[in-house]
């Protein structure tokens, strides 16, 4: 018997290194399917099109891949979005699931978490977006009292009802971090845990130069345009320093492209000059070279978010500051990496000109390799892939 995995996809950046990986352990025996929407012919950022097959989300399309499902000792789900859930919803009850959780598809549909996502400033915003109608006092009680809801199992929305019927369904999730874990127990999930990274240390940096180091001052802040970035308190936290001629790097080019123009503005009014948005896609060496010139980087999110900026930037030696309400920092402390607090470690933040000591660089760059090393990476892929395939001989 022929073992085979089926992969249901979204057109993203991450999903060649899901490709490699997969293949590198199990050759030929894995099936990626990439969802488009209705009217896209094929997809703009998966780069490996010969090793993947495309169905349109639309109920005709859906129907002809959930009827090769019985084919597949199992179906991994790469990200729980809009698609994925109805292709999941016309699978068959019996069909084995793994979900690959990324993080937004994670924290954002449920109520039981987004109450401690967004800061003041940024809840502002929020607001301004919804035309004077988002009331942060308001929604957040409105929240808060769907997650004591929620928490009780009692029914208030058909549409997380659903969600939560999908997540219920998964026999197996594998998260960033192992932290994630029991935010998705909470959900009800019952089923069996895993670890999986999309990519390693190594496919981060720079094939030619994998020992780079940062060598500049400028300040990198957020991952994308979202306001789980929560941009605007450290814009005003920076606005307060003495920037000389460094320049507040704002990586802008995918997310919500109604809050960017937010960001934009806010970014000018508080940073000046100092304000450098990114606002179109660039070549990753080009990004990389941009990322070198950072020697500090802010990262100020509430939840899992940016790993692998994290990892680079731990890597090249940056001071990378992390929100302590965001589980990263437990993790990467936790495994002995050296990182700041936004909450304690004010003054290091200031101190632009100050860089890591050598052995700290090459401690933390040990901590990585011990958890993301493409061996580990291929290791945690070959756990899920024999797990899978057990569970479909049984």
């Amino acid at each position: 018997m022929t073992h085979k995995l089926l992969h249901i996809a979204p057109d993203e950046k991450f999903i060649d290194s899901a490709i490699d990986l997969f293949e590198s352990t199990t050759p030929g025996q894995h099936t990626f399917v990439i969802l488009l929407p209705l009217g896209i012919g094929r997809p703009t950022l998966v780069k490996q099109v010969h090793r993947i097959t495309c169905f349109h989300d639309q109920a005709d399309s859906l129907r002809g891949l959930v009827a090769v499902v019985a084919d597949y000792d199992a179906v991994v789900i790469h990200y729980l979005n809009g698609p994925a859930k109805r292709f999941i919803s016309m699978c068959p009850t019996d069909t084995r699931l793994l979900w690959l959780a990324w993080g937004f598809d994670l924290y954002h549909p449920f109520p039981i978490f987004e109450a401690s996502m967004f800061q003041s400033e940024t809840k502002k915003i929020l607001r301004e977006m919804a035309g004077g109608r988002f009331r942060p006092k308001v929604r957040e009680i409105k929240t808060l009292i769907k997650a004591q809801l929620f928490r009780l199992s009692v029914p208030f929305s058909s549409t997380i009802n659903a969600d939560l019927r999908v997540v219920r369904r998964m026999h197996a999730c594998a998260t960033v971090l192992p932290d994630e874990w029991p935010i998705v127990r909470q959900l009800g999930f019952k089923g069996r845990f895993f670890r999986f990274n999309y990519g390693w240390v190594e496919r981060l940096l720079p094939a030619k130069n994998p020992e780079i180091r940062v060598s500049g001052s400028n300040i990198l802040v957020g991952n994308s345009s979202t306001p789980t970035c929560n941009h605007v308190e450290i814009f005003e936290m920076l606005s307060k320093f003495d920037l000389g001629a460094r320049k507040v790097i704002v990586p802008l080019s995918y997310g919500d492209l109604n809050y960017r123009p937010h960001i934009l503005r806010r970014g000018r009014e508080l940073l000046g000059t100092a304000f450098m948005p990114l606002e179109n896609f660039m070549p990753i060496a080009d990004y990389m070279k941009l990322l070198e010139s950072c020697g500090t980087v802010i990262l100020n999110h509430h939840r899992q978010q940016a790993v692998g900026n994290i990892i680079a930037s731990i890597h090249m030696g940056a001071k990378v500051f992390l929100n302590e309400c965001n589980p990263c920092h437990a993790f990467f402390s936790r495994i002995g990496v050296r990182l700041f607090s936004l909450q304690r470690d004010r003054v290091q933040l200031s101190r632009f000109d100050e860089g890591l000591a050598d052995h700290i660089v090459q401690h933390n760059r040990s901590c990585l390799r011990s958890e993301y090393s493409k061996e580990v990476s291929m290791q945690r892929t070959r756990s899920i892939v024999q797990y899978l395939f057990a569970q479909g001989g049984t």
